[in-house]
């Protein structure tokens, strides 16, 4: 339906944004093994930028 809009949006008024809208979240919502491409994007921002990472640096005691 988002897809018949959009084409609509374009041959009408010449909008190219509504298109690639939603070209980009019928990528995005592609799942394969019950993830998705953006539940794989939202993890590495949580894991990159997000979320603090907290190391322990220790010396070995041998």
């Amino acid at each position: 339906m988002g897809f018949v809009l959009s084409v609509l949006a374009l041959a009408q008024l010449r909008l190219v944004p509504p298109l690639i809208a939603t070209v980009l979240y019928a990528f995005l919502s592609i799942r394969l093994e019950d993830a998705s491409i953006l539940d794989f994007l939202r993890y590495a921002m949580y894991f990159l930028f997000l979320k603090q990472q907290y190391f322990e640096w220790r010396e070995n005691e041998t």
